[in-house]
């Protein structure tokens, strides 16, 4: 259970069968979690925003993580041309360290996804080939095209 999309977003995209809503408070939230018999959950609310959606004269800042680039954007087309053609989350903020802390918290959410995966991998007795990281063939610099990850699933990252 998250409090913010960009902890969701990487959580949910690619799994199928992903079953996720919306709730206006916490608690309606754990009654639905506890309704569904899900015992134990994780709660991911560790990140704090004002709320407040910037107004229509006041300077917006676009938040995009996981699009064509990452990064914030004071301009509606910039982001959109970054989000178009991908399962990018962005949202819009009312200022540029919310959307910074959106992207930072996307990541983290990204990151832990394969981190769990690579641990029940080992719990289930796989081993590293080696000790050496290599993200090249799960992550793309290049901006120009897709990054390696909008197509790519957890399971992509595990050899059988």
């Amino acid at each position: 259970m998250a409090s913010l999309r960009s902890q969701v977003h990487p959580r949910v995209t690619g799994y199928k069968g992903a079953d996720h809503g919306r709730f206006d408070t916490i608690e309606l939230a754990r009654k639905d979690m506890q309704s569904r018999n899900i015992g134990h959950f994780e709660e991911v609310m560790d990140m704090e925003v004002n709320g407040k959606r910037p107004g229509p004269r006041k300077r917006k800042y676009y938040a995009v993580a996981g699009g064509r680039r990452s990064g914030v954007f004071t301009d509606w087309g910039d982001a959109n041309a970054a989000a178009t053609g991908t399962s990018a989350c962005h949202e819009v903020f009312a200022t540029r360290e919310e959307a910074d802390r959106f992207i930072t918290a996307w990541k983290d959410a990204y990151a832990d996804t394969w981190r769990r995966q690579i641990r029940i991998a080992l719990d289930s007795g796989w081993k590293p080939k080696d000790m050496e990281m290599d993200t090249g063939f799960l992550l793309s610099k290049d901006s120009d095209g897709l990054p390696k990850l909008e197509n790519l699933s957890i399971e992509d990252g595990l050899e059988k």
